[in-house]
């Protein structure tokens, strides 16, 4: 089953029933604090009262005639035309949706043609979390449970969605939603004495689709692209905050050998050493380990996907997790990686990464600096230490060997060494000028296989710039190959 939270789409909708929740994060090049005002009993502060009303019965408003049911219902819609709704209180006037009690049910169309047969689609929820205590929020089809929230991220929109649903086009299908606890307003003081299980804003069927990316510093592009384990958006970051594990269902692209690459881009704005795994549904592919600091990074990988399955589940893991509390911070949120996209592409990860002409920030996993001026056509310089993807050719040989070419721009001594998946292969002081090294490898390579290369120069190199910055750097790097 698939769940979302922190989805960017009520954010903008926040209003006095939500407590003073001020998601701004501050380290780095990460800006502000975040607050949470709660009283004892854990549920959120707040000056406004809710407002008073009765929960609705089987609900039909419309202008008159039959009613047909859509395949989706706005519930913070001034009126719910022709919709079949259960369980929801009246419309909030201070946030958008309705809060419903502890049950509630709407009745939605399966889209598509009646008579054409099972297709498969996901049921999507959304809405809002002005609560700060613990509950889960589960969706139902005839009594049994096709998608979960637990504790959604607090004064947040949040996205649930179902597993994929084999549904017959034109069937009307009835929909439940049901969370674990509920709480009175009254009870910490308010005049409000209803009964509360959370803020719903829409709820929809959709066909089974996703798309190659999700991107989350393009957030608009992620409304239909499914995906769990993301902290909202906040103001002035390029990206989004990841929990300990994100789940990502993608439709990947035609592949005419069922060979792709996985890229996962993101900046590292933790202070302590991690490890950042992916994973194709449950089999292991790749992993990266405590990337460059402040740094943005890409990590890339190959994998086989059969030709039968046109969705994908992507998984990012973080070993650990940050709180941001523990450097004197007003968040404790427990962090992972921040990601900026998620993606999956046809093909497999180079043999031969040419750092001038090829796509080199898809093989760089961390350490290399962008194309700048004056080393146009020649290369790219690499950080102190930096590490790449590299494919295996796919002919079975006796022995392979890594090449290496680069500019040897330093007037002082230094060595470069290199290993390819941990295991070293050589080191050496390049001459000035430019040079290129063969060197056969002892390491028995899987035809195919994408491998790690890793480079490092010791002592690095600290360059002051013209606008009085620093960079510390290593040497500049033309091409990385496996033969």
């Amino acid at each position: 089953m698939i769940v979302c939270e922190g989805v960017p789409l009520l954010v903008s909708r926040l209003s006095r029933v939500v407590p003073a929740v001020l998601l701004c994060v501050g380290f780095f090049l990460w800006f502000g604090c975040r607050i949470d005002e709660t009283d004892d009993s854990g549920v959120a502060g707040g000056t406004s009262d809710f407002s008073a009303g009765e929960i609705s019965p089987v609900q039909v408003q419309s202008g008159g005639g039959a009613i047909s049911a859509s395949t989706s219902v706005d519930l913070g819609a001034e009126t719910l035309a022709g919709a079949v709704v259960q369980g929801f209180y009246d419309r909030e006037t201070e946030i958008y949706g309705r809060w419903m009690g502890q049950e509630s049910m709407v009745v939605l169309r399966v889209p598509g043609v009646a008579g054409s047969g099972s297709q498969r689609f996901f049921i999507r929820v959304s809405g809002l979390n002005p609560r700060s205590d613990d509950y889960s929020l589960l969706l139902l089809l005839g009594g049994e449970t096709v998608a979960r929230i637990d504790n959604p991220q607090r004064g947040t929109a949040f996205s649930l969605w179902s597993e994929v649903l084999d549904l017959v086009p034109g069937q009307d299908l009835k929909i439940e939603l049901e969370v674990s606890s509920t709480f009175k307003p009254s009870d910490h003081g308010s005049q409000d004495e209803r009964i509360l299980g959370t803020v719903v804003d829409e709820v929809s069927i959709l066909p089974a689709e996703s798309k190659p990316v999700v991107n989350f510093s393009r957030r608009s592009q992620n409304i239909n692209v499914p995906f769990s384990g993301m902290f909202a958006p906040e103001p002035g970051m390029v990206g989004q905050w990841a929990g300990l594990e994100l789940r990502a269902i993608l439709e990947k692209p035609p592949s005419r050998d069922g060979r792709y690459q996985v890229i996962i881009r993101g900046v590292n704005y933790r202070p302590d050493a991690y490890t950042i795994s992916v994973f194709l549904g449950n089999e292991h592919l790749a992993d990266l380990q405590s990337p460059s600091q402040g740094r943005p990074f890409v990590l890339v990988t190959s994998c086989s996907v059969a030709q039968s399955s046109s969705l994908v589940e992507i998984r990012v893991v973080t070993d650990k997790g940050f709180r941001p509390s523990s450097v004197g911070l007003a968040d404790d949120r427990e962090l992972g990686v921040f990601l900026e996209s998620v993606e999956i592409r046809e093909g497999v990860v180079a043999g031969c990464v040419d750092f001038v002409t090829t796509d080199v920030d898809v093989a760089a996993i961390h350490g290399i600096f962008p194309e700048e001026e004056g080393l146009e056509g020649l290369g790219r310089w690499i950080g102190p230490e930096a590490a790449l993807r590299v494919s295996v050719p796919q002919e079975k040989r006796v022995f392979h060997s890594l090449v290496l070419e680069g500019i040897n721009y330093r007037i002082d001594d230094f060595r470069l060494s290199t290993s390819v998946d941990g295991q070293p292969v050589f080191s050496f002081r390049p001459p000035n000028g430019k040079f290129s090294v063969r060197m056969p490898m002892k390491a028995d390579l899987d035809p195919g296989a994408a491998v790690r290369v890793d480079l490092k120069a010791a002592p690095p190199f600290v360059s002051e710039e013209l606008n009085g910055t620093e960079r510390v750097l290593g040497v500049v790097i033309r091409r990385v190959c496996i033969e």
